[in-house]
């Protein structure tokens, strides 16, 4: 009986790591590993939307390479595997990197880094788009280069910008880093490869989890409301719970940064305090074609102390 095997070839696509910080790492170099499992699933799954924005058909794996002891380095790697990597398109998903080709660890990184730039620099404009020189030998992509409004300007290949438009991609990255940089003492993550270090903060990390693109949103309104905290978390990033009296609670964001450096600065919050915010809602249709609602706290108009001795108050964490 002829038995045929069959090969299957793995081409390495280039080296990715993910470094969390902040003074709790510092002191154990440990995360729960509830918080971090999650966080590499919703990685994979953001190389796997950027995978299908370049070569749907091919397969990428993202693997753990190594933890370096006495730190908190997950050292990754991006291999092409199955039968498609042996075929031409699945070859030149590595975009003949050897020979002076775009390899797709670039145009990921890319992606990240514009993403980045979006959340912590507001929207840019084109300044210059010079075109693909196809020699016939490697794979070429058009270049664009984006002013930000502070006036510094960056430049991208055009893959990596349709990357980062798509929304599946934005939302599981922003999930990756913001969910063990949600834990005390975790401020935020570094991502590094091809030559590019990006740091995304705790906060920045929380918006790229929660965008929406703009022909999802249905309606965005901002109202004065009068509202009890349930729970305090004055982290930058970290949501908390509100309620204007009886069922009707709220879990919103808190991007006042007057009312949040008081807080830095000692002012304290009884739990039975009252405040009068303007929350700003947007509404807009899921991933999964059910309306969603997102909450932020943009302005503490007034914060009404309640002057019971018994009523506590909320505990803040550095």
């Amino acid at each position: 009986m002829d038995e045929t095997v069959t090969e299957t070839k793995e081409h390495r696509l280039g080296d990715l790591s993910v470094r969390y910080y902040g003074p709790a790492l510092e002191i154990n170099h440990s995360l729960n590993a509830r918080v971090l499992a999650p966080a590499l699933l919703d990685l994979a799954d953001a190389i796997e939307a950027a995978k299908s924005e370049v070569s749907p058909d091919s397969e990428i794996e993202l693997r753990v390479e190594a933890t370096e002891v006495g730190s908190f380095d997950l050292m990754m790697f991006l291999q092409a595997v199955g039968q498609f990597s042996t075929t031409a398109p699945g070859q030149g998903l590595a975009y003949l990197t050897a020979i002076g080709g775009v390899g797709f660890l670039t145009i990921l990184i890319g992606a990240f880094k514009f993403v980045s730039n979006r959340f912590k620099q507001g929207e840019g404009t084109i300044e210059k788009k010079e075109p693909a020189e196809d020699d016939g030998t490697t794979f070429t992509d058009e270049k664009v280069t984006v002013k930000y409004p502070d006036g510094q300007t960056v430049t991208y290949f055009r893959t990596s910008i349709r990357i980062a438009n798509n929304r599946r991609f934005v939302n599981s990255t922003g999930k990756a880093l913001a969910g063990p940089s949600g834990q005390d003492g975790v401020d935020g993550a570094e991502l590094a490869g091809a030559g590019e270090l990006i740091n995304v903060d705790q906060r920045t990390a929380r918006t790229m989890a929660d965008w929406t693109p703009e022909e999802n949103i249905v309606r965005q309104t901002d109202t004065e409301l009068t509202v009890q905290p349930l729970d305090a978390h004055f982290e930058p990033g970290k949501k908390w719970h509100v309620t204007v009296g009886g069922e009707t609670k709220y879990t919103v964001d808190i991007e006042d940064e007057e009312f949040l450096q008081s807080i830095e600065n000692g002012k304290r919050i009884g739990k039975k305090d009252i405040f009068v915010v303007m929350l700003h809602t947007v509404s807009s249709i899921g991933k999964d074609g059910k309306l969603k609602s997102r909450h932020t706290i943009t302005k503490v108009r007034k914060h009404i102390p309640v002057e019971e001795t018994e009523q506590g108050e909320f505990e803040f964490h550095e």
